[in-house]
C-alpha cells in the first residue's frame, strides 16, 4: 500500500517514477567511481549526470498529479527557490562579472533542484519498492566495505585513491592511515577545559 491515499497516482506512471528514482539513486552511488576511474576526463560533466533524470521524474510527476495536494513544506521550499532566484538577478547584474548567471544556476541547482524528489518518493514509493531498494543496498555494502578498507590502507597515490588524497601527500607512497598520523596536533588545552587529551584520543 502507498504511504498516503490522495490523489491516486496512475500505476504505470508510479512504476516509471520508481524505476527512474532507483536508477538516479544508483547513479548517485557510482558517480564518484565514474568520475574517478571510468571517465575522469568527463568528470565535470558527470557531476550533472543525474539532473536530466530528475527533470524527467518531475515531468512525469506533474502529468500524473503527484504534486497535487502536497505538503506545505514543498510549497515553502519552492517559494524559497523562487525568492532566491529573484534575489540573484540584481546580484548578477551588479557584481561586475564576479557572479555569472551560470554560477547562480549552479547554486540554485545545488540547493533546490532535489527538494521535490523527497515528496515524489513519498507519494509514489510503496513498501515493496523500499524493501527491494534496501536489499540492493545491503548487497552493495558487500562490495563497498572491502573497497573502503583497501582505499584506507593503500598509498595516497594508488589508483584506488587518485583524486581524493590531499595535495600535500598525493606524491607520497604512505597510506592514508599513515598520513592521518602525520597531521599536526592542536596545542594542548588545560585539563579543566578538555578532559580528554589529544594524546589519548589520537591513534596509537
Amino acid at each position: 500500500m502507498a504511504f498516503d491515499t490522495a490523489p491516486v497516482v496512475p500505476e504505470r506512471d508510479r512504476k516509471r517514477i520508481v524505476r527512474l528514482v532507483v536508477f538516479s539513486f544508483w547513479l548517485l552511488i557510482f558517480e564518484g567511481s565514474l568520475r574517478k576511474w571510468v571517465a575522469p576526463q568527463y568528470s565535470q560533466y558527470l557531476y550533472f549526470v543525474r539532473d536530466p533524470f530528475a527533470l524527467w521524474i518531475y515531468a512525469i510527476a506533474l502529468r500524473a498529479g503527484v504534486f497535487r495536494q502536497q505538503s506545505l513544506l514543498l510549497y515553502f521550499g519552492m517559494a524559497m527557490a523562487a525568492l532566491v532566484a529573484v534575489m540573484c538577478v540584481p546580484l548578477v547584474l551588479t557584481s561586475g562579472g564576479q557572479y555569472t548567471p551560470i554560477l547562480a544556476l549552479y547554486g540554485l541547482r545545488n540547493y533546490f533542484l532535489y527538494i521535490p524528489m523527497a515528496f515524489v518518493i513519498g507519494r509514489c514509493f510503496e513498501f515493496d519498492d523500499i524493501r527491494l531498494l534496501a536489499h540492493q543496498c545491503m548487497l552493495a555494502i558487500l562490495v563497498a566495505a572491502p573497497l573502503a578498507v583497501l582505499q584506507f590502507n593503500a598509498p595516497a597515490n594508488h589508483p584506488l585513491n587518485v583524486g581524493i588524497a590531499v595535495t600535500v601527500i598525493s606524491s607520497s607512497p604512505i597510506s592514508l592511515r599513515e598520513a592521518a598520523r602525520c597531521v599536526p596536533r592542536a596545542p594542548s588545552l588545560p585539563r579543566s577545559a578538555c578532559p580528554i587529551s589529544y594524546r589519548s584520543a589520537s591513534p596509537s
